[in-house]
């Protein structure tokens, strides 16, 4: 503008500093010039424009999109071993590289350094490897960083959380009917049946592998046949020798599987040993790490290690 009168007067008295913060009704291009008025009520011609750019608007992460060069299933989809490359695409520029990492729920964050795309000002990219180490399980993404007018933000709109797997396949289940206590017969051998599951979306590619073995009489591992029961379960049965539970002892399951990332698992996560006997059911243990604490009001509290 060329006239105060075509401009919208700031101030409503007359201002004696020598800076003034304006208040913009919106995000626009605001352009200004300023007069001084004299004792004698005389007003100065227009100084020189200056023009600014207001903006209140905090940067936002619009979409957060994954990419790996290893093991990777579209079921989830899962990400599994391997270099996982993360690309940030924001809403608008930055002042500088943003804060950016992956949060698995219950491991620690995965921090990432970020670099700016040579041709586009709004990606960013960054990358780091899943191995041993990475947790399993959702990552979630977290987000910080600071726009050229200085507005902080948080948000992440879309790609907020990955699920990354390193990890085997988890066996959640083991049933064995008759369940334990199991009395066996030397004339009679007990027959079980056995039931190994899985949690769905977390199963062995072909099945797993399961071998049992007897804390006494038969230390040697011996493999148990296995069919498929339900989607993610897998059944068979053993006969337990003429000798088993004679002495009392323990019937144990070992397992191993592979799923569909390559990643094996050994860990049987349900109970996997089981009391099996001859005659008369044996006593239990005793309970150990008994401790005696004196409390207040004559009292005294009992601790032990369950049986």
């Amino acid at each position: 503008f060329t006239a105060t009168s075509t401009a919208t007067r700031l101030n409503t008295s007359l201002w004696g500093g020598s800076y003034y913060q304006d208040v913009t009704p919106a995000d626009g291009t605001y352009f200004y010039r300023v007069v001084t008025v004299n004792q004698a009520d005389t007003t100065s011609p227009l100084s020189p424009e200056a023009q600014a750019t207001t903006d209140r608007t905090a940067p936002y992460v619009v979409s957060v999109g994954y990419a790996t060069t290893g093991a990777y299933s579209p079921s989830g989809p899962r990400y599994g071993r391997g270099k996982l490359t993360v690309n940030v695409l924001l809403n608008e520029e930055l002042q500088a590289a943003p804060f950016f990492s992956l949060n698995p729920v219950g491991g620690s964050p995965i921090s990432l350094t970020l670099r700016k795309n040579s041709a586009n000002a709004l990606l960013y990219t960054g990358s780091f490897e899943v191995g041993d180490g990475t947790p399993c399980g959702t990552a979630y993404a977290v987000f910080s960083g600071w726009d050229v007018a200085g507005n902080r933000g948080t948000e992440v709109q879309s790609g907020g959380s990955v699920l990354l797997d390193s990890c085997g396949p988890v066996m959640t289940g083991l049933q064995v009917t008759p369940a334990a206590p199991i009395r066996n017969d030397a004339e009679n051998p007990a027959t079980l049946a056995i039931v190994a599951a899985f949690d769905s979306g977390d199963v062995p590619v072909g099945g797993p592998s399961l071998k049992w073995r007897l804390s006494q009489n038969q230390t040697d591992w011996t493999e148990l046949g296995l069919s498929p029961f339900t989607a993610n379960s897998w059944s068979g049965s053993l006969v337990l020798p003429s000798t088993a539970g004679q002495p009392g002892e323990s019937l144990e399951f070992a397992y191993r599987g592979v799923d569909s990332l390559g990643n094996t698992g050994t860990v049987i996560s349900a109970t996997s040993s089981f009391q099996v006997y001859q005659g008369q059911l044996p006593p239990l243990e005793s309970p150990w790490e008994l401790t005696a604490e004196a409390l207040p009001g004559g009292q005294v509290r009992l601790t032990w290690q369950a049986v």
